[in-house]
């Protein structure tokens, strides 16, 4: 549960779940040094939901207080304008979307980002929400995209909001573009990568639809090391303000 008062320490857990396992990841507050990290591998979806609940109540895990637990996990999400948003349609809309997607063992969340006036919808395992919640009921849930776009959100607030940079963060796979304009969000989307080095080619592209000046605006590239620093030097013959920025830690 969270904790109060001046003389504990700020722990924070982070629970990244993907189709293959999940990771713990614990920090001593907002720091981007873990305390501890464990990796997880499941051959099935009954495997995960029995290792996750085995490992959250073990003792590496619970011998802590936490102020804070996020649950960050892989699924397809659309971002809508705050003042369209609507919890009791909030699956249709998402079928909108994603006409293949199965819903019926689905838990819809969202993410606010009250900066730009947006929200993140996106769907939950229900099994994997109430393994967790059992143990943890405060447990904050979010998705990739959704926490690459918090992260970028807090980021541009320190810019000047006449600027409209394009923020590129990459990661195996997948590649996500935005593009804030006046503490708004003007373009956001996310391609899958066959192939890391058409990552350019999608940026570029974006970067045209958008208008932006190759001379004026800025690139921010973030995501796994190796992948940002490639695309960099990729965008780099064209456009004059490509810089990498991190986020502190990367779940």
């Amino acid at each position: 549960m969270p904790v109060t008062g001046n003389n504990h320490i700020h722990y924070i857990l982070s629970i990244r779940v993907t189709a293959g396992g999940f990771s713990f990841f614990v920090t001593e507050g907002f720091s981007s040094d873990m305390i501890y990290r464990d990796t997880t591998t499941c051959r099935s979806h009954a495997e995960m939901l029995f290792m996750i609940s085995e490992k959250l109540q073990g003792e590496k895990i619970k011998s802590r207080e936490y102020d804070s637990i996020r649950v960050i996990v892989d699924a397809e999400s659309t971002t809508l304008p705050a003042s369209e948003y609507d919890e009791e349609k909030n699956k249709d809309v998402y079928r909108l979307i994603y006409s293949q997607t199965q819903l019926d063992d689905k838990r819809m969340c969202c993410v606010e980002l009250p900066e730009i006036n947006a929200v993140e919808l996106f769907p939950i395992d229900e099994q994997l929400y109430d393994a967790i919640t059992t143990i943890y009921p405060e447990a904050a849930f979010t998705n990739t995209f959704a926490s690459v776009m918090e992260r970028i959100t807090h980021f541009s607030m320190l810019r000047d909001p006449e600027e409209q940079p394009l923020y590129a963060h990459i990661n195996d796979g997948e590649l996500f573009l935005y593009s804030i304009f006046k503490n708004k969000l003007i373009y956001a989307n996310h391609f899958h990568l066959d192939d890391a080095d058409n990552a350019p080619f999608f940026l570029l592209s974006v970067w045209k639809m958008l208008e932006l000046d190759a001379h004026k605006n800025f690139c921010f590239i973030s995501g796994k090391e190796q992948l940002a620093s490639t695309l960099m030097n990729q965008a780099t013959p064209f456009l004059e303000n490509v810089e990498i920025i991190k986020y502190g830690l990367d779940v």
